[in-house]
């Protein structure tokens, strides 16, 4: 499998070779110390030619802060560390332009985009990035809080064959057992309508309280029974631990890897998404591990599905195989159910590790039985008390649902990206992620390439409760900012959570 750490979005490969004797595909391990940094600059037009200021251009993941172009229509972003990223060129009601954008590890490197950036009302065409040096100048210092090691990086020999072909049959299994619990569907929680930030400032691992604690690129988040908040601090290869004060401490996880153990003795790689079962236990979608894990309330963290080894495979425990899981929701007996994005299929795991699937098999999107369902990246997932499984999708940008029978059907939104409120394939989305069952009967969604908090009724009807353009705002809902949030979690005492990726921070609604 060919994998960058965060990429998010297709393509994903993997590499065949011909079958016989095992072949040695050149996999290493980068240990260089030495991070140089990248630049990255543009130019950003509409479609009469004109300049547009004002714009904003970010990259995801997020490594640097998102910059506006000036009345020139240029913008220059900077100190980005080596990697895969994709450029977000964004202006209040143009449709965005994304363009993959790829910095390599070599000292004072620039990635110019060979022709101006065009935003318009509809699709938008751009050309591929050209990579080329910049004059010598010396080399940044490394950033205050990188992540702990870097990840291994697969590589292939010429002759490697690269396809998208599924490596295992879809096979459906049943869900969840109706609950007798009704969902309420009206009123949805009441909001007086206020953002701040509970914990977090800029990038780092620190533990604290409010703006003395860190992050790096938190993309998880869920509550305890006990009104705990976890979060996957993906970047740091962390779990935290958050209060209601706001005081930051580490649960579990220290340095990228796959180990169990307790406290910092535990690694995890990339962990996103989290959820709490009915004795407070923790599971986490340890994407970069491939693998599912369990993290007790004092830190005890082990493997409940997943080696380490990307795949496909239904079984028990470690003989089952994941590929880049996103997502995760958890009932309260400790069934799991994982948005398995790299594998586009929708997983069940019982208490006992046995992981099977339940919909989904290549990349498309095709409604109906489960068995002949697709998904394009499935992102987030949660379960209502029925049974029913809600899916977030990036690359339909739609939300999906999944009845205790197995039919597959889309609630909210369409294949084509939009900010649009409305009903069902009226509303529209942009590579949405994070998504929550609410007490209140109502799906709460993070709409990450839009920055913002959406709210689905039971008949997909989908509302803007805040959020605009990315940015850092604090305030009243109407004019608070976020910054690709990631994940968010609704408590029954009536606030939201929110993991807000790019601005390292945690934030609540209220």
């Amino acid at each position: 499998q060919v994998y960058r750490p965060f990429y998010q979005v297709p393509p994903r490969r993997s590499v065949t070779v011909t079958a016989g004797a095992p072949q040695d595909l050149g996999i290493t391990k980068l240990t260089s110390t030495v991070a140089y940094f990248g630049k990255v600059s543009g130019v950003v037009k509409d479609v009469q030619g004109l300049p547009l200021d004002g714009a904003v251009a970010q990259l995801d993941p997020p490594v640097t802060d998102s910059q506006f172009t000036d009345a020139t229509g240029k913008f220059t972003l900077d100190r980005i560390l080596p990697g895969e990223y994709q450029l977000t060129i964004a202006a209040g009601g143009l449709k965005p332009v994304i363009v993959p954008v790829m910095v390599d590890n070599k000292p004072n490197f620039t990635v110019t985009l060979p022709e101006a950036i065009t935003l318009t009302k509809g699709s938008a065409k751009t050309e591929p990035p050209v990579i080329k040096p910049l004059e010598p100048v010396p080399a940044a210092p490394p950033p205050s809080a990188p992540p702990a090691s870097a990840p291994p990086t697969p590589t292939a020999p010429a002759s490697a064959t690269v396809v998208a072909t599924p490596v295992a049959t879809t096979v459906a299994t049943p869900l969840p057992a109706p609950s007798s619990a009704a969902p309420k569907l009206s009123p949805p929680v009441a909001l007086k309508g206020e953002v701040s930030t509970l914990a977090g400032s800029k990038v780092g691992g620190a533990n604290g309280k409010g703006a003395s604690a860190q992050f790096y690129a938190p993309g998880g988040i869920a509550l305890a029974p006990d009104g705990v908040i976890y979060v996957a601090d993906t970047g740091s290869n962390r779990i935290r631990k958050v209060m209601a004060d706001g005081m930051v401490t580490l649960l579990a996880g220290m340095n990228a890897g796959l180990a169990d153990g307790t406290g910092q003795a535990a690694q995890f790689s990339q962990p996103e998404g989290l959820g709490v079962d009915a004795k407070g236990n923790l599971y986490v979608a340890d994407s970069g591990n491939c693998a599912i894990r369990v993290v007790t309330p004092t830190g005890a963290v082990t493997t409940l599905a997943g080696d380490g080894t990307p795949g496909a495979n239904d079984g028990v425990g470690k003989a089952a195989r994941f590929t880049f899981p996103k997502g995760l929701a958890v009932t309260p007996d400790g069934t799991v159910f994982v948005a398995d994005q790299g594998n586009q299929r929708i997983r069940k795991i019982t208490p006992d590790g046995t992981v099977s699937t339940v919909a989904g098999s290549s990349s498309g999107y095709v409604e109906g039985p489960a068995s002949a369902a697709k998904f394009w990246d499935p992102s987030g997932i949660t379960v209502s008390p029925d049974g029913t499984l809600y899916v977030t999708e990036l690359g339909n940008h739609c939300i999906r649902k999944i009845t205790p029978s197995g039919t597959v059907s889309t609630l909210a939104g369409s294949p084509t990206q939009s900010t649009n409120d409305g009903i069902g394939a009226a509303a529209g989305f942009s590579f949405p992620e994070g998504i929550h069952y609410g007490h209140d009967g109502y799906l709460y969604v993070a709409d990450t390439n839009h920055h913002r908090i959406r709210r689905v009724s039971a008949a997909g009807e989908v509302v803007t409760l805040g959020g605009s353009w990315f940015g850092m705002v604090d305030g009243k809902l109407g004019d608070a900012k976020f910054g690709t949030p990631g994940a968010l979690v609704l408590a029954k005492t009536g606030e939201i959570y929110v993991a807000d990726t790019s601005n390292h921070r945690v934030r609540v609604i209220r």
